[in-house]
């Protein structure tokens, strides 16, 4: 399958300038509405109308969203990014289901099925706000810590309605 991953983990310096433009993007891309004039060359470049399967990998649990304080404390990334993103398309996910493509997730850093479980009830609560079928926002975990090494089985059970499976990445 054709994947295109948009990562908000380790592609993409954070500042709040970077974040909302990828979130537009995000929002273009999931509307097929992606379009680029190139001024120099006089060309003018969309997306084809079949398009590689969207993934999105929101920052690791450990790295905060200082721009947006909750009771005085920075806001966790991850979940600022996943809740922009699943919030500004939740009517193109809900009126696409069963189409091939949605939202789906790419999660990196995580290191204890206690992190998986707290993913699980985010997807739960945001298909169930959606109005979206369960385990319609799906899953990767990238295995890259080692106590996520021996947690393998565990996260896999915490996520078994959304996850599509592991990925101990590419690097070695």
């Amino acid at each position: 399958a054709k994947v295109f991953m948009a990562d908000f983990e380790d592609a993409l310096s954070p500042t709040w300038e970077n974040l909302m433009r990828g979130q537009v993007n995000l929002r273009d891309a999931v509307n097929g509405t992606v379009i680029f004039h190139d001024k120099a060359r006089n060309r003018v470049y969309k997306l084809n109308e079949k398009i590689a399967v969207l993934f999105v990998r929101p920052r690791g649990w450990h790295l905060p969203e200082a721009h947006i304080l909750i009771d005085g404390e920075p806001a966790t990334g991850c979940l600022v990014d996943f809740g922009l993103y699943f919030y500004h398309n939740q009517d193109t996910f809900r009126a696409t289901q069963g189409a091939g493509y949605g939202p789906f997730f790419y999660l990196p850093k995580m290191e204890h099925s206690r992190e998986a479980k707290i993913w699980n009830c985010v997807f739960e609560k945001a298909e169930a706000t959606a109005g979206i079928r369960k385990g319609s926002i799906r899953g990767t975990v990238l295995i890259e810590t080692l106590p996520a090494v021996f947690q393998m089985d565990e996260i896999l059970y915490e996520l078994r309605d959304h996850s599509v499976g592991l990925n101990c990445g590419r690097w070695g």
